[in-house]
């Protein structure tokens, strides 16, 4: 898919002395109103932690608002032969989306929140939302980059292996409330991999899948 560059990122271990120093406090102090709280805390700074540190690694704060829009070239195999797709996402929302195939080629975009497409007469014609967000499942590198705008529900499911590499993953939801799971490097802390529901179909992405939307040596 899209090449990626790895950075090295230094573990967050420092934080590990003051978790332990809550939940010694909370064991001494006692009582099941402490211990259910800690639990709701520490659940919490795990997912948190996951995607902080994915941010950090793929560059400053100021750095990842300096970029606007992202450019992308994709050379794809399908069903019917091999095609390729070019997309420009902005950081706004809009999106250009061409695909060029042997005896065709689709334009489509989103506008202002409101997706579209050239019909058969070269014309724009409005596609619904579940178009829109097959549209937006294509936007790769600007998902890696603001994955905390694109969805929502985030909880952390432990680890698994993707696609060669042990990862933590994130379970979450799109746009539609479909559920999705990305998947980050236990070592670079770049998000690696992302498996996304079928927004036509709605149907659920695979914890245990070896292969995802997108997945690369590093972003």
């Amino acid at each position: 898919m899209f090449p990626l560059e790895i950075h090295e990122f230094e573990s967050a271990g420092h934080r590990v002395l003051p978790t332990l120093a809550a939940c010694l406090s909370l064991v001494l102090s006692g009582g099941r109103a402490q211990i259910s709280t800690f639990q709701r805390v520490t659940a919490v700074p795990a997912t948190a932690e996951i995607l902080d540190a994915a941010e950090a690694a793929m560059g400053s704060e100021n750095a990842r608002a300096s970029i606007r829009s992202i450019s992308a070239i994709a050379a794809c195999h399908g069903p019917n032969g091999d095609y390729e797709t070019r997309i420009i996402s902005e950081r706004n929302g809009n999106l250009s989306f061409r695909q060029f195939l042997s005896d065709h080629t689709n334009t489509e975009g989103i506008l202002e929140g409101r997706g579209w497409q050239l019909g058969g007469g070269g014309h724009p014609e409005s596609v619904d939302t579940i178009e829109v967000s097959v549209l937006r499942g294509h936007e790769f590198p600007m998902m890696a980059l603001d994955l905390r705008r694109r969805f929502h529900d985030f909880k952390s499911i432990g680890r698994a292996q993707f696609e060669g590499q042990a990862t933590a993953q994130i379970a979450m939801t799109d746009d539609l409330g479909h559920p999705a799971i990305a998947h980050f490097s236990l070592t670079s802390h770049l998000p690696v991999g992302l498996i996304l529901a079928n927004a036509r179909t709605a149907d659920p992405p695979k914890s245990d899948s070896t292969r995802g939307g997108w997945w690369a040596e590093s972003i």
